[in-house]
């Protein structure tokens, strides 16, 4: 069998095996279950809304939501076209290996676009939809991708600017400057093209700004505030500090702390191929990640995904000894099993914070098992005549969780 063929087998079990696992603890959609009632007040099965989580994606899992099953399915689905489109932009720099593929199977990056945001499969696909097209310069399509993509995950809000600068930069300077990438070509393209970079950039936004009335329109016939979404995100003021200082460590450790060097190692393979598509990347994916700092979430940097797969696709592999290979795989499959080693941090809903310690499970497993005992903890609740104040606090702020559950899971 081809080589490439094999490993998106390999890739869409891996995916469907993750989806399955979940669904068999009750584990999916911990952030999303508001959305989740939402998509079925909209296919008519519910009278009540969640009012935080409004966007795009009620709609496009409307037509599934009433069949766990069907949905983690369909899920699996559009996490693999993702995975897809990856591959096509990949194809465009002529990979030197097809190996790079495995980067998509790692269980520590699907279980995160499986579970906890059920927006996380449609950002993904977006995002590598509007970037291949980016590409093939066709940068209304691409605008009109990106936009789609901030509707389905208001997160994505920040990804805009290094996306717009990124679309500049491909159409006006990439072609004007040297592979070298001298500080000296940037500037006299600059200022050069500066009127057109101007002007180019209003029309990128007027794209955005026309898309997302259509949007405001759409919902709006649905929803009170369709964009309540976009401005409960934006006052979320609920920082943990330990990620907020450890953030940049996990822009490199999305694949285990222990793969850490191999994945500095893309990022060079690409600068050392062509300063100016590093520079690309830098412009389009440093701004996201500086702005949602704040937020410090590992899953916010799951679309690094994309730029990791392009630099290690530029890696031949052929000219490694067996022995480099067979310790670069072990280091690998290790790595990505245990993201953090030994070592876990996750939010404990009795104590309402999150809390550090020692796990030999998977990382993929206990996330998914901690989750399971989360919904568990969450449905006596309803059962209690005395509530601790860290029953109260989760009976406010996780309201939208528990009146999903209740209706649809508790027993």
């Amino acid at each position: 069998m081809n080589k490439k063929l094999l490993y998106l087998l390999l890739a869409f079990i891996s995916i469907l095996t993750v989806a399955m696992m979940h669904y068999y603890h009750g584990s999916f959609a911990y952030d999303s279950f508001g959305y989740m009632q939402n998509a079925h007040y909209i296919m008519g099965h519910d009278t009540t809304i969640s009012p935080y989580r409004i966007g795009l994606v009620p709609f496009f899992i409307a037509p599934f939501v009433s069949n766990i099953f069907i949905l983690y399915l369909y899920y699996s689905v559009i996490t693999f076209c993702s995975l897809l489109m990856i591959v096509k932009i990949v194809e465009l720099f002529k990979p030197k290996n097809q190996e790079y593929i495995l980067f998509f199977v790692v269980p520590s990056y699907t279980t995160y676009v499986l579970t906890t945001v059920l927006q996380e499969a449609f950002a993904m696909l977006f995002v590598s939809l509007a970037i291949y097209y980016l590409l093939k310069k066709k940068y209304v399509v691409a605008m009109l991708m990106i936009t789609v993509c901030t509707l389905a995950r208001p997160a994505m809000f920040a990804f805009l600017p290094g996306f717009i600068l990124a679309v500049l930069f491909h159409k006006y300077i990439f072609n004007e400057i040297d592979r070298n990438f001298s500080l000296d070509s940037l500037y006299v393209s600059f200022k050069k093209n500066f009127l057109r970079l101007f002007f180019y950039g209003l029309f990128c936004m007027l794209i955005f700004v026309i898309i997302f009335y259509g949007y405001f329109i759409l919902n709006s016939n649905f929803f009170v505030d369709p964009l309540i979404s976009y401005k409960w995100l934006s006052s979320n003021s609920d920082i943990d500090w330990k990620f907020v200082i450890g953030y940049p460590l996990l822009w490199i450790s999305l694949f285990g702390i222990m793969f850490s060097p191999v994945i500095v190692f893309c990022f060079y393979k690409i600068y050392q191929f062509d300063k100016r598509w590093f520079f690309f990347l830098i412009l389009m994916f440093f701004p996201y990640l500086f702005l949602l700092w704040y937020k410090a979430h590992i899953r916010y940097c799951i679309f690094l995904v994309i730029p990791i797969m392009l630099g290690f696709s530029l890696i031949e592999i052929s000219s490694f000894k067996k022995y480099t290979k067979i310790i670069i795989f072990l280091l690998f499959a290790f790595s990505t099993l245990y993201v953090y080693g030994p070592i876990t941090y996750y939010f404990e809903p009795g104590l309402n914070r999150r809390v550090m310690g020692i796990n030999y499970k998977p990382f993929i497993y206990f996330d998914s098992e901690n989750k399971s005992e989360q919904y568990k903890y969450f449905c006596t609740l309803k059962n209690k005549k005395e509530y601790t104040e860290a029953d109260k606090v989760i009976l406010t702020k996780r309201a939208y969780i528990l009146d999903f559950l209740n209706k649809y899971v508790c027993k």
